[in-house]
Parts: structure tokens; C-alpha cells; sequence
């Protein structure tokens, strides 16, 4: 496949911008889990919510796994939730909600 000259630049800008990057990998854990969502199904928002670096830690290991959502908020007039592919985790309950 023919790759544009333009997009060949833009990846080579960044190929040599990458050693410039760093992470500090001991750094402590967020204690605030943020989510958004961005669907016409779904709606769109974005949503945070203070927790334990533990918590913080569990949704981090679903941040990368298909078919997993997390759900930080619910409250008792809210309408049902439309069906989803996937597994909801929250970090408010011992068990998915």
C-alpha cells in the first residue's frame, strides 16, 4: 500500500519524539476513576469518581479487556440501563452491579 509522504513525516516525527517521553511506573495511584462515554445508543458524558488506589487498580485492569465497562454511578430514579455487550464492573459494590 501506498503511504502518503505527509503521513510517513508524521510517523517519523513521533518515532523520534518517543525518547523524549517518560513514565514514572512507582508513581502512586490515581484515587479517581474517570469514564466517559461517547455514543449516540449510550449518551455522551464523562463522569469521576474518588476511590482507593485498589479500586483504582482493579478498573485499571479492565481498562484494556473487550466486553468490560465500568459503571461508577446509579441512582434509584434513574431509568433501566439498555443492554450492552460485556461485563459491567463498578467499584462502589463487592460484585457487579
Amino acid at each position: 500500500m501506498d503511504v502518503p509522504r505527509a503521513t510517513l513525516d508524521e510517523i517519523l516525527m513521533a518515532l523520534c519524539l518517543l525518547p523524549l517521553s517518560s513514565l514514572a511506573l512507582d508513581r502512586a495511584r490515581a484515587t479517581e476513576i474517570v469514564a466517559c462515554d461517547a455514543t449516540p445508543e449510550f449518551g455522551f458524558g464523562v463522569m469521576a469518581l474518588p476511590c482507593s488506589q485498589d479500586q483504582a487498580a482493579e478498573s485499571d485492569r479492565l481498562s484494556e479487556k473487550r466486553n468490560d465497562l465500568v459503571k461508577l454511578h446509579r441512582r434509584a430514579n434513574d431509568p433501566p440501563d439498555k443492554e450492552r455487550i460485556g461485563h459491567p464492573y463498578n467499584p462502589l459494590c463487592a460484585e457487579d452491579c
